[in-house]
């Protein structure tokens, strides 16, 4: 097993390989050593909408940090059209 943090400024439903985690952002998550597609419920309003990462290596005090932005929080000229 390996652990995530997915960072947000509020708390949102974090969705792993389209399935309900069951944890809020900001919380340390266990998940299966592997790949794996992390996104937002209902996040239309955050960058990138949906990320894929290679989770390995982790520990409960060392998660890998996954980071999702709100739009407002990108340079003007970016939105939420660019690739991520």
């Amino acid at each position: 097993m390996d652990h995530v943090r997915v960072l947000y400024p509020t708390s949102r439903r974090v969705l792993i390989d389209d399935a309900d985690s069951g944890v809020d952002t900001n919380q340390v998550l266990r998940v299966q050593t592997g790949t794996h597609l992390f996104a937002l419920d209902g996040a239309t309003d955050c960058r990138p909408r949906e990320i894929i990462v290679v989770v390995r290596g982790t520990t409960p005090l060392s998660p890998q940090e996954i980071i999702f932005l709100p739009l407002a929080g990108f340079p003007p000229g970016t939105s939420a059209g660019d690739p991520t």
